[in-house]
């Protein structure tokens, strides 16, 4: 039988960037919620879904009350006579108590703990009630390198959809910083054979072109190593996951 637990707040770390500010700032202010035609889409998804919060009861044969089941399994000889219900937890078979709690938290805006073996259908369950509560701001998470303490990254949240642009535009700052260090080492190279060419110093202008080459491999630029990762995307979810 789920139980109630008590919903814990993860510990956050803010990081501060201008690329992701600008981004964020530029951004419409529509872009931070969920779409309004998309809300009332899901709104009156719900109302004609309403009565489906109630649960139904019936009495089989010895006189015991129990509750009614949500399909006429006798009546149904293939799956074309299925109808798909259009709410996921409406498309549960076989697990009416555990919906009818699943119901009742999210009317309550409850939290659940579901336990049970692996393949019973407790992902199910949890994506249902995902779609029975009111839509939210979802946020996107981004991941950045710490510097300090490699083992220990710094976390930030960023409103749904901006995460993907924030690292875009790090990968874009990344590679115009690859290019520039590119040029400059070839213009050093070329500098450098010139010069060798000039005082008849073929070779030691090899080897010092080399060790210039060398040392532009080694470099690496600042941009790149504090581009973050996105490990949550929640651009394109109505739903919370």
């Amino acid at each position: 039988m789920p139980t109630e637990v008590e919903e814990l707040e993860p510990k956050e770390e803010i990081v501060d960037s201008p690329v992701e500010d600008n981004i964020i700032d530029e951004a419409d202010e529509t872009d931070n919620v969920a779409d309004a035609d998309a809300v009332e889409e899901i709104a009156e998804t719900k109302s004609e879904d309403k009565d489906s919060l109630e649960v139904e009861f019936v009495e089989d044969d010895e006189g015991n009350r129990r509750i009614k089941p949500m399909l006429d399994y006798e009546s149904i000889s293939n799956t074309a006579d299925i109808e798909v219900p259009p709410l996921l937890i409406d498309q549960v078979i076989g697990h009416e108590e555990s919906v009818e709690t699943i119901k009742k938290a999210a009317k309550q805006r409850r939290n659940v703990l579901l336990i049970g073996d692996p393949g019973v259908g407790k992902s199910m369950l949890a994506k249902g009630m995902a779609e029975l509560l009111p839509p939210e701001v979802l946020q996107d998470v981004l991941v950045y390198p710490n510097p300090e303490d490699s083992n220990y990254p710094l976390i930030r949240t960023v409103p749904a959809g901006q995460g993907k642009k924030i690292v875009k535009a790090n990968k874009a700052n990344a590679k115009s910083g690859d290019e520039k260090k590119m040029m400059i080492t070839m213009f050093v190279t070329a500098a450098i054979f010139v010069l060798g060419l000039m005082y008849q110093r073929i070779f030691e202008a090899i080897i010092a072109a080399l060790l210039v080459i060398f040392i532009s491999m080694q470099i690496k630029p600042r941009v790149s190593n504090s581009a973050p990762k996105l490990l949550v995307n929640n651009g394109d979810k109505r739903f919370a996951p």
